[in-house]
């Protein structure tokens, strides 16, 4: 007999759960709604893009949103209202920003990115960055 109390995924082992998580990676509605199955999906099943995401929820990003989603490796905040305060804790962890267009974030974050010592920084990746003077260690 189905038990009605039950929603999809209660009782999938926790792997399992993880591989359909991923597999929705992009589409961050269905992921969210996901999240909410129970709390072991809530607590252990994270938003880490925000990059490839629709633009009808790029442009309601802002730095409220972001501390709530603190393992997130891809962003964009072409169109969000995302400021350096909100980036502050997501420096150690972002593995790609896009921050095009973007006028409310300066130069104190770009500081802040530990380029140092990274082999996969070529001068085609940096070559729009307006800097006066850029020192990389080896």
């Amino acid at each position: 007999m189905w038990d009605s109390t039950l929603r999809p995924g209660d009782n999938l082992p926790n792997d399992v759960n993880i591989k359909i998580f991923y597999y929705l990676d992009g589409d961050i509605q269905t992921q969210l709604n996901f999240r909410s199955i129970n709390k072991w999906c809530y607590n252990n099943l994270h938003i880490v893009d925000l990059y490839n995401i629709d633009y009808n929820y790029n442009i309601k990003l802002n730095d409220e949103i972001l501390k709530k989603y603190k393992h997130v490796k891809y962003l964009s905040t072409e169109f969000g209202n995302i400021t350096n305060e909100g980036l502050q804790n997501l420096i150690p962890i972002l593995e790609q920003l896009d921050a095009s267009d973007d006028s409310q974030l300066s130069d104190i974050i770009i500081k802040k990115l530990n380029i140092c010592s990274n082999k996969k920084i070529t001068d085609y990746g940096i070559r729009n960055l307006d800097l006066k003077i850029l020192q990389i260690m080896v």
